[in-house]
């Protein structure tokens, strides 16, 4: 609550007005009019008998309440600012209505500090008038009287500066614009400024039909699904262009709280950039208010808690002193600096304000970066650039081929020359980066020639990788080593959004937006979680991020299925690598429905529309091949299986090798009892192994062993490979009644080590070459795009594999051959009869 003039003693009065001339000149119009002494609230009384000097003189009287609350410190500055700014909305509203425009179809909306009701104390008031129809010229005397009566001196001063250069076409725009008039402003010359000062849109009056439209308008202009790159070019030039026209520097003498570097403007700047960078794909942070904007940021990780902690808390801080030097003259001053004879600040008072303004500059740079270096370019001819290639060590075939097609694809803008040397400066930086990064630099120019044509060449986004050296060094390291993570980002160039800003929208409630979105998720995912790998070869984390990444996609696609078909009895139980928590990049997923009651034909309808949505083409590719296999009678089974017939088929219809798959099992919904899963194993446990079964489980293994072929290493069928791990660690928990509590193969093979006494010294060496084989396994298909594991020790891949583990392509192949060698040693050690064929 603002406590009125009344409220203050004479002598608090006395001391206020001492320090500003406003106050005093103030109180002395008003005294002349007892009734507005216990004004708290706007009320239109008729004081005088000129309407616009009653305006003046209650203006007055609330002016004079903040500025009191302000030098006594009574209220928050932020309560006082939204104090003035609700009662200068009914100051407005009052002449508004006193003119009759209320009863024009007209929409009159603020922006700026009335907008985000946040109005300093002698601060301009942002107006922008619209209009329902095109042709609109039949009010516009009375928007002028309107204006008149808020603006003009009288005998008791001035009421309020309305400013109206913020409609569409500023100064020389029509004072009234019919709604599409200014849509088709702001979609044929808005500016990146004019969208900014729109995020602060707040219709003052209530025309419920022409706000709605005119709100739809702005936020199709405003906020879009995928980042918009000029953005950030256009933002760093906006802060620039306010800095040199300003101040050069901030000096210990002199302060601009507003234009300073790391000012009032600078936080804004920054906070209302994010709102228009991510209110597109996240609507629900989208607010006028500079407060509850940073809340909004903060809650959705787009702004780190202790940076809007930071910039909010600054925010006010300035804007408190802000308020204090308006309030000596009622001037509209933001500077601080010595001299002034209220506020008075110390010398450590200034020191801190400049550090202050420190903090908040580190932290809007590292959003909008340095200012584009136009040194180091790409050599001017042809001649010179081949010459430079060819320095570097790029092949001929890159050169000759590659370079001049993507010479070609000049910068797509209306700044041709400007942005053409950013195109060449991006150039410049990526062929300096590829080298740095030293892996197939020739593969890398390759997918960046892909790359760039499938973008259409768009300076923005040149300009942003430039200042995201993070990002360019993310790009030249995936290029050069990943024909498949380069032909994603190629293919999906959108992708870079989610990569660059570390988020996603929500999931949409539309079921074939939701299955692009899904798809999206997934090559995000690969392509995050690749990288991550690339530079840390930990395979567990890898294998755990592409399996969450699986279920979140299949449980958000069930989810979705089973509201269109009403039923929640069909589930899905993973198996193979899925259900172990090991999917590798470009596994399939293996798995069976179950359902725990008779299937009925929605759960038929759901089972048929997930496998196909699974495997159709979206946009980016499938989903994920499935393999159903592994259901009790495998192909010729029934596509659902119910839960009582599976356990029963465990029980008396298996087959050994069967019973290891199911090892491995585990339901999607992890909201499933886990007593059904030991259930489950209760039935596999039950089965005894024989001599005869051994005798058929070799030989399948033998037949697996024998995809290998004797001239290449296999990593996987190979004797010693990943196959002769997995099933042979599988039968030892069979044979030996050795429970697992989780499904995975380490887990597996843990649980053999604490209960074996052969595994206890072999296992853990089993175990360390088990991963090693899939770190192996996971770079060829990285780098190779291929899905096999046969490893080519001629193929042109082979010096990016070697260099990625740090040997040459001999020593790798013995290397790995070795290993290969040593499990057989170690898994004979541990089943004698298995392993002895």
């Amino acid at each position: 609550m603002i406590q009125s003039v009344s409220q203050y003693s004479p002598e608090d009065l006395q001391t206020a007005c001492s320090q500003s001339p406003a106050i005093q000149r103030y109180l002395n119009i008003v005294n002349q009019y007892p009734e507005l002494l216990n004004l708290i609230k706007f009320t239109d009384l008729p004081l005088h008998t000129e309407y616009a000097c009653n305006l003046t003189l209650i203006r007055h009287q609330i002016w004079l309440n903040c500025a009191l609350a302000t030098f006594f410190t009574t209220s928050t500055v932020k309560d006082i600012c939204y104090y003035w700014s609700e009662q200068v909305d009914h100051i407005i509203n009052s002449a508004w209505e006193n003119f009759d425009l209320d009863k024009e179809d007209l929409l009159l909306f603020a922006l700026g500090k009335l907008g985000a009701m946040e109005l300093n104390l002698s601060s301009d008031v942002d107006l922008v008038i619209i209009s329902n129809d095109p042709n609109s010229q039949k009010s516009s005397r009375k928007i002028q009287a309107f204006t008149k009566t808020l603006t003009s001196l009288n005998q008791f001063g001035f009421c309020l500066r309305v400013d109206y250069n913020l409609r569409p076409g500023g100064r020389f725009g029509p004072l009234v614009s019919s709604l599409s008039q200014f849509q088709d402003y702001y979609w044929s010359q808005g500016e990146t400024w004019e969208k900014l000062a729109l995020g602060r849109f707040r219709a003052i009056n209530t025309n419920l039909s022409l706000k709605s439209k005119l709100t739809e308008v702005i936020n199709n202009f405003c906020f879009r699904k995928y980042i918009d790159y000029t953005l950030f070019d256009d933002l760093k030039n906006i802060r620039k262009q306010i800095q040199e026209h300003y101040f050069k520097n901030n000096q210990l003498q002199q302060f601009h709280l507003k234009l300073g570097k790391g000012g009032i403007r600078d936080i804004e700047l920054y906070l209302h950039a994010l709102q228009i960078i991510h209110g597109g794909r996240y609507p629900e942070i989208r607010n006028y208010s500079t407060s509850q904007l940073t809340e909004n940021l903060t809650s959705r990780s787009l702004l780190k808690e202790v940076e809007g902690e930071t910039l909010i808390n600054s925010y006010w801080k300035y804007r408190e002193l802000e308020n204090k030097i308006q309030i000596y003259e009622d001037q509209q001053t933001h500077t601080w600096s010595v001299d002034l004879k209220y506020p008075s600040l110390s010398t450590l008072d200034a020191k801190n304000l400049l550090q202050l303004s420190e903090e908040i500059d580190n932290v809007v740079s590292d959003l909008l970066g340095p200012i584009l270096s136009s040194k180091n370019p790409v050599p001017a001819t042809m001649e010179e650039q081949v010459s430079w290639l060819t320095k570097h060590g790029f092949k001929p075939d890159i050169i000759n081929d590659v370079w001049p097609k993507l010479m070609e694809l000049t910068a797509r803008s209306i700044r041709g020359q400007k942005d053409e040397a950013i195109r060449r400066n991006f150039l410049y930086y990526f062929v300096e980066e590829l080298r740095v990064v030293n892996l197939d630099f020739n593969l890398g120019l390759k997918l960046l020639f892909d790359f760039i044509k499938s973008t259409h060449a768009k300076a923005s986004l040149f300009s942003l990788l430039v200042k995201e050296k993070h990002l360019l060094h993310d790009l030249a390291i995936l290029f050069s080593v990943s024909p498949y993570l380069g032909g994603i980002i190629s293919s999906r160039p959108e992708i870079l959004d989610n990569y660059f800003m570390n988020a996603q929208a929500e999931l949409s409630s539309d079921f074939e937006t939701l299955l692009d979105q899904l798809t999206e998720k997934k090559l995000l995912s690969e392509i995050i979680s690749s990288k991550e790998f690339l530079h840390s070869k930990d395979i567990h984390t890898l294998n755990m991020s592409l399996s969450s990444t699986a279920d979140l996609i299949t449980t958000q696609l069930f989810k979705s299925l089973k509201l269109q078909y009403t039923s929640n009895s069909i589930e899905i139980l993973a198996m193979g690598k899925w259900g172990g928590k090991e999917l590798g990049l470009k596994s399939d997923l293996d798995f069976i429905f179950i359902c725990f009651e008779p299937p009925s034909p929605s759960d038929f309808k759901i089972a048929r529309r997930f496998l196909s949505r699974l495997r159709d083409q979206h946009k980016g590719g499938t989903l994920y091949d499935v393999d159903l296999r592994l259901r009790p009678s495998g192909k010729a089974g029934p596509l659902i299986v119910k839960w009582d017939r599976l356990l029963n088929y465990i029980e008396n219809e298996a087959d050994p090798w069967e019973l290891q798959t199911y090892l491995k099992a585990r339901f999607i919904d992890s909201k499933l009892d886990t007593k059904l899963i030991e259930i489950l194993k209760e039935a596999i446990f039950k089965y005894k192994i024989t001599s005869e079964d051994l005798i058929l489980l070799s030989s399948i293994k033998t037949q697996l062993n024998s995809k290998a072929k004797p001239s290449l290493i296999d990593i996987k069928y190979s004797p010693g490979g990943l196959i002769d791990i997995e099933l042979g660690s599988q039968l030892s928990s069979l044979k030996h009644k050795i429970v697992s509590s989780k499904s995975s193969l380490y887990e597996i093979i843990d649980a053999l080590i604490s209960n074996n006494h052969s595994w206890q010294s072999a296992g853990l060496s089993i175990f360390n070459n088990y991963q090693q084989l899939r770190i192996w396994e996971q770079l060829y298909q990285l780098i190779t795009s291929h899905t096999g594991t046969e490893i080519h020790w001629n193929s042109e891949f082979m010096p990016t594999y070697s260099l990625l583990l740090n040997c040459t392509p001999v020593n790798l192949q013995t290397e790995i051959q070795t290993l290969l060698d040593q499990n057989l040693i170690l898994l004979k050690k541990v089943d004698p009869d298995y392993f002895s064929s």
